[in-house]
């Protein structure tokens, strides 16, 4: 065996299953020996901080908020907005922004790079100061020309009933909460009247700064773009389907890549894709509602990220508040990546008709500091999805190395069959660790995938090396409400339980087990469990070694994983481990 060398990096070979350096032999480590890398750094690098190269090759635009839209463009004579050099760029340019604010909302049709000069810090803001007030308490000034007014008919209903309107302000930096259109505001608090075009505040302005986001989306992109260490915030997005994000893929994006970006304080969601696109070490955190939503966006890549303190206004979970939210898309992977306090709503949500998908090495904590915020609904959530049926091969879809906390459910799949969890460690939830439910919908076809492909029915799920901990319920599976065909029984739902340690349970809350008549019956013990009746379905050889106790159990009580799934992590084959097998993400700022 060839001893590792300090401060070489190392690449794992699957099919070598060795460690691999440049030009050096393998590093031959056997799955007994393997050791897990460092945990990932995710999100992006605090704003100012990324290093793009600068071309000296090709048409190169520059920007910078002393320049001229007039100017030629280069760095001694730059363009002044951003709108500016995207209309002068032909396809392929590059254009770098100098340090400042941008005060622009644009779309760009055509194939360029955006970046950050090296090291300057570079922001969109949807926000302007206003400074002129009058009043001696409250305060109001007439909203400025950028802001118009924004229809709230139609707007979800939230928890907080004004959470829904769109406006934001921020004082010396401390958002305001907005209250109802032309109420008398509080102290911390903001009011708008939409007919006078008019704000007013609760606190005194006098000697502060005061920002009001007053335009609603930073980029509408319908070309394949580069976007690297760039800052967009606080921007009032309108709240329809697409356009409801700071920035939004769409028309030919796919295939667009955006790498060390922050994105932040949206009055509603942080970004929004139709199309295939790779998110790379972004952190999203401060939207009003939703962090992140993607549709009909087959291929969607998003690793080592961020997405933080979302939620803020209290929108409902239904149709779509979570930390990142994603439908109708084949063959996406989010990986190694951090998702906390998006109260009232779900961490990771897949839903309607997603399929072949991977989650690896997620970690959610639904904890919450707002307060009077009810806790997270779910960490990892899917719902009418599957592996897959394409071309007479049944995929599945694997939820992988995942960490849940802090929420009412750990794992829920709702219509949702052919999905692995696998070495996922599910502590501190309310009510259910894993949930598995069936209801009354079925896929019909429409607009979704056929019924071959996705049929949106709960069967074959599998647990494999789970670290299931403390909480209430630990295992649910049933059929809720108890209509519809199939009619699944608790173990329909499953297609192996194996190497999973379960803490000792109180009476009904280590597995419950579904009837026909929607009815569950309570196993307590692995032996329990095994003995299970015909009523909860046929256990045949879905029951593997599960594991009951207070101590870890040994590694040699997990099962092996397929190679599939230890490539993603990157693994040697043959490894076994209970619970997560690479360390946590650790958030970069």
């Amino acid at each position: 065996m060839t001893a590792p060398v300090p401060g070489v990096v190392y690449t794992f070979d699957s099919a070598q299953q060795a460690f691999i350096a440049p030009g050096r032999d393998p590093l031959l480590i056997g799955p007994a020996g393997w050791v897990p890398p460092d945990p990932v750094k995710a999100g992006s690098l605090p704003v100012g901080t990324a290093s793009y190269g600068v071309p000296d090759t090709g048409q190169v635009l520059f920007v910078s908020p002393s320049g001229s839209d007039s100017a030629a463009g280069t760095v001694s004579a730059p363009k002044k907005t951003l709108d500016a050099a995207v209309s002068a760029a032909s396809s392929g340019a590059v254009i770098v922004m100098r340090a400042g604010t941008y005060h622009e909302s644009l779309t760009i049709s055509k194939q360029v790079t955006i970046q950050a000069y090296p090291g300057e810090a570079v922001g969109l803001d949807g926000s302007s100061t206003y400074s002129s007030w009058t009043g001696s308490g409250p305060w109001s000034s007439a909203l400025g020309p950028d802001w118009a007014p924004i229809s709230t008919t139609g707007f979800p209903l939230t928890t907080d009933p004004a959470g829904n309107l769109p406006e934001q302000v921020w004082i010396d930096d401390v958002a305001q909460k907005q209250i109802a259109d032309g109420a008398t505001p509080s102290a911390g608090q903001f009011s708008v009247n939409r007919s006078a075009h008019t704000i007013t505040l609760g606190s005194n302005p006098s000697g502060k700064t005061v920002r009001v986001a007053d335009l609603n989306t930073a980029l509408t992109v319908a070309a394949q773009i580069r976007l690297y260490g760039i800052g967009v915030r606080r921007y009032s997005p309108v709240v329809q389907e697409g356009l409801s994000a700071l920035v939004y893929f769409g028309g030919t994006a796919q295939g667009s890549v955006v790498e060390n970006c922050v994105f932040q304080e949206s009055g509603h969601t942080a970004l929004n894709t139709a199309r295939s696109i790779t998110l790379r070490n972004i952190t999203v955190q401060d939207c009003g509602a939703a962090g992140i939503q993607v549709t009909t966006a087959s291929g969607f890549m998003m690793e080592r990220f961020v997405i933080r303190r979302c939620n803020r206004s209290l929108w409902r979970a239904q149709p779509i508040t979570a930390g990142i939210k994603i439908t109708r898309t084949e063959g996406m992977i989010i990986r190694d990546g951090i998702v906390q306090d998006v109260p009232d709503a779900m961490g990771v949500w897949l839903d309607v008709s997603v399929t072949r998908s991977h989650v690896v090495n997620v970690d959610v904590d639904g904890a919450t500091v707002m307060p009077r915020a009810p806790v997270m609904q779910l960490g990892l959530h899917s719902e009418l999805s599957d592996g897959g049926l394409y071309n007479g091969t049944q995929y599945r879809s694997w939820y992988v190395n995942c960490r849940v906390k802090n929420v009412k459910h750990g794992i829920k799949f709702l219509d949702a069959g052919h999905t692995y969890i696998a070495n996922c460690k599910v502590s501190d939830y309310a009510s259910v660790g894993i949930y598995l439910q069936q209801d009354e919908r079925r896929n019909s076809g429409g607009a979704n995938l056929s019924p071959a492909v996705v049929p949106w029915v709960g069967r074959n799920t599998g647990l494999l090396n789970n670290d299931i901990g403390a909480g209430s319920l630990q295992v649910i599976a049933y059929h809720d409400p108890p209509s519809g065909t199939p009619l699944l029984l608790g173990w329909d739902f499953f297609d192996r339980v194996a190497g999973n340690w379960l803490r000792p349970a109180p009476p009904g809350s280590m597995f419950q087990l579904g009837k026909a008549d929607g009815a569950r019956s309570s196993y307590n013990t692995p032996a329990a469990l095994a003995g299970t009746p015909t009523t909860v379905g046929t256990r045949g050889t879905k029951l593997g070694t599960n594991y009951q106790g207070t101590t870890t159990p040994p590694d040699s009580a997990a099962v092996e994983l397929p190679e599939e799934i230890t490539n993603l992590l990157g693994a040697p084959r043959g490894i076994q481990r209970v619970g997560p097998i690479l360390p946590a993400p650790i958030a970069t700022f």
